[in-house]
């Protein structure tokens, strides 16, 4: 896919975002931009060209946007809630936890945040972000070539993100205080 193929496919998820819950079914593989609205910020975050800030690949749409991005409890199944919940865990007074009780939910790469932690992060993620969607089967295999192109300021692994860093340091910590807290919610 050429760099204007894919600056078309950004155009139309331009065009086309809306809030989660407005968000029209689109069913199976493709392209997300989550858009962060104007009035809304995240601690230590540029957002990129119109408030774009995640850019990610999905297998099913639905499953990604709908059942995980934006659903809470989901934080330990989703980068993207990670993320956030990581840079906004001060100002939303946010507690990390074990994902559950299974062995492999102790494991401290799989996090969340206490029950009505995770309603105030949704809460904040339904106010301040919208979602454009692009559906295609080859689109996910994009996926990097995209973070290249556009820079969304909450990728880390898709393009050299100057805040990359940061950002990783704090699910970083995150993980560890779900450690040490040793219970889920």
């Amino acid at each position: 896919m050429t760099a204007e193929e894919r600056a078309e496919i950004f155009r139309t998820m331009l065009r086309t975002r809306t809030p989660i819950d407005r968000l029209r079914q689109v069913g199976g593989p493709g392209v997300y931009a989550i858009f962060l609205e104007k009035d809304a910020s995240v601690p230590g975050v540029t957002p990129g060209a119109e408030g774009l800030v995640y850019f990610a690949g999905a297998e099913s749409l639905p499953e990604q946007i709908a059942d995980l991005d934006f659903r809470t409890g989901k934080t330990g199944f989703s980068t993207l809630r990670q993320r956030l919940g990581a840079l906004l865990k001060a100002e939303l007074g946010l507690k990390a936890v074990p994902r559950g009780n299974a062995i492999k939910d102790r494991d401290p790469q799989f996090f969340k945040f206490q029950p009505g932690d995770e309603g105030r992060l949704t809460q904040w993620m339904m106010k301040s972000l919208r979602v454009g969607v692009a559906a295609g089967s080859d689109l996910p295999d994009e996926e990097k070539a995209f973070g290249a192109q556009f820079k969304p300021s909450l990728n880390t692994d898709t393009w050299k993100n100057p805040i990359g860093a940061k950002i990783e340091k704090l699910v970083e910590a995150c993980r560890a205080e779900a450690v040490k807290s040793g219970s889920p919610a």
